[in-house]
This record gives C-alpha cells, sequence and structure tokens, in this order.
C-alpha cells in the first residue's frame, strides 16, 4: 500500500511537473493609434518576456527614484501650463509659438525618460522576438508560469520630437497559444491596469 501511495506521488509530480514546462507559443503585434497617422506599426522592436516576479522586484527599486523624477517631470509641465496663460491668442506669433511647442516637448521627454528609467534594470529575459515590418512576432515560452513582456518602440513626429512608447504587463503561459497586442490600449502612459508600472498623471 505504501508504495502504490510513493508511486501515485511520483506520478502526480511528474504529470505537474510536464504542465509547468509546456510550451506557450506567444503570437502579436505592435502598434500605436495616431491622431494623423492612423495605426502606427513598429517594426525592429525587441519584445521580451521576463520573469514576472523579478520584474516587479526590479520595479520597486527604482520607485523612489522614479517618483522624484515624475514629480520633476510634472513641474516642468506646469511651467509651460504658465506660458500658455501668459500669451494670449493675440499674442501669439510664431517665435511664440515655437518657444510653446518647445517646451512642451521638453515636457514630455522629461516624463518619457521617467518611463524609461525601468527598463535599464529589468531582468535577463527568458524568450525574445523582434517585430517585423508589420508590427508583427512570434516567440515560444520554454515553461509555463507567470512572466512579464517588456517592449518600447519610439517613432518621429514634428521637427526633431521622437515619441517613446513603452510597455510592460503581466501575462499567464499555460501551454495555450496566446495573442497579444502591444497597443495604445496597454502602454505604461495608458495607465492599464494589469501594468506593472503605474505612474500618477
Amino acid at each position: 500500500m505504501k508504495n502504490k501511495i510513493i508511486l501515485a506521488l511520483l506520478l502526480a509530480c511528474s504529470i505537474f511537473t510536464a504542465a509547468c514546462k509546456k510550451e506557450t507559443e506567444i503570437t502579436g503585434e505592435v502598434f500605436v493609434v495616431t491622431k494623423g497617422a492612423g495605426n502606427y506599426k513598429f517594426g525592429l522592436v525587441q519584445v521580451a518576456i521576463v520573469p514576472l516576479e523579478e520584474a516587479k522586484q526590479q520595479v520597486r527599486s527604482q520607485q523612489s527614484a522614479v517618483t522624484r523624477a515624475w514629480e520633476e517631470a510634472i513641474a516642468y509641465e506646469s511651467t509651460c501650463d504658465g506660458y500658455e496663460r501668459k500669451y494670449s491668442d493675440d499674442d501669439r506669433n510664431y517665435r511664440v509659438e515655437k518657444m510653446l511647442g518647445d517646451c512642451r516637448d521638453l515636457a514630455e521627454n522629461a516624463k518619457e525618460a521617467v518611463y524609461s528609467k525601468y527598463f535599464t534594470t529589468l531582468p535577463l529575459p527568458v524568450a525574445t522576438a523582434q517585430t517585423d515590418s508589420d508590427g508583427k512576432f512570434n516567440l515560444k515560452l520554454p515553461e509555463g508560469g507567470k512572466y512579464a513582456v517588456a517592449a518600447k518602440a519610439e517613432r518621429s513626429v514634428t521637427g526633431e520630437r521622437r515619441e517613446q512608447y513603452f510597455w510592460l504587463f503581466e501575462i499567464n503561459a499555460d501551454g495555450t497559444p496566446q495573442k497579444i497586442s502591444l497597443s495604445s490600449n496597454n502602454m505604461v502612459s495608458s495607465n492599464y491596469q494589469e501594468s506593472l508600472i503605474t505612474v500618477s498623471k
């Protein structure tokens, strides 16, 4: 009887181990919805899958420094608001409009730099893939479990301004093929519910 119980336990452990190691295929795409260019698809973007708990730990370790940097970025943005109120529509010539535009660009750059801080200390990925010209990617996770998908992209907009986009959110690999989209709806700045990074607006 004792041997049968041990055998049953060993069999259960083997099944559990096999399930945990079940490969998960993930397909997806990286894009944002813009006001002027419609859907913008990102090619040559690296999509990384990192261990969830390690990623959470790294995010927490950066929180204090990020909070200070975010407060500075918001102060910069408030300065721009002050300039906006100072100049009425009648007072705005080309020079003033350029100054206001430059101010807004710098404020946005400051906020994007805050998000970027989190991506400098992420754990080593367990799987990576690069998007094709249509922004699509495909990768396989060797084992089941909880992970986070991480990616960052950028595009040129007006003048020398470049917008940056960041994604870091939880996914669960259970052996079932998954399709995920990295889009405007779940990037860091959208305050997506499953995002590991939350920064007050």
